[in-house]
């Protein structure tokens, strides 16, 4: 992954950043304000690939650019099943639930009573969240993990 210092930029350990200069003379052409505290900024100097120090691989100071939030759209097909409650017989729930049970002719309870579809749309959406949250973190880890191994001798 390439360092682009035209887009949102962070230091490596999580500290807000802003491009300031892109284009400094010297061998440090990166002008950056990193946070510090609350409303306050220090002023930084980088090389073109954001690295703050030639001698050292990485370094907290590092900027890179701030991970890019990405969508996923997933549609899910909820296959549930309405079981008679005196038999065993089961129905698909996507499918037309008889008022009455086929085998024992037991009534059934209507479907509207035991689909949820909203809830567990919501639970589905939120183990997407988190596991979408969950592999972000483990690509970022395997990025900095390559990176550290391509500059170690």
């Amino acid at each position: 992954m390439t360092f682009d210092p035209t887009k949102p930029v962070q230091t490596r350990d999580g500290r807000p950043a802003r491009v300031i200069c892109a284009d400094a003379r010297g061998g440090w052409p990166i002008i950056a304000l990193i946070g510090v505290s609350e409303g306050c900024e220090e002023t930084s100097r980088h090389l073109e690939d954001g690295a703050y120090n030639r001698a050292a691989p990485q370094s907290r100071r590092d900027l890179i650019n701030v991970p890019e939030k990405r969508t996923l759209d997933i549609w899910v097909d909820i296959n549930s099943f309405v079981t008679c409650t005196k038999c065993g017989l089961k129905y698909c729930a996507a499918a037309h639930v008889p008022a009455q049970c086929h085998y024992c002719h037991h009534t059934v309870t209507p479907i509207d009573d035991l689909l949820d579809s909203h809830r567990r749309l919501a639970v589905v959406e939120a183990q997407l969240a988190e596991l979408t949250a969950a592999v972000l973190a483990f690509r970022s880890a395997l990025a900095d993990r390559q990176l550290l191994a391509r500059h170690t001798p």
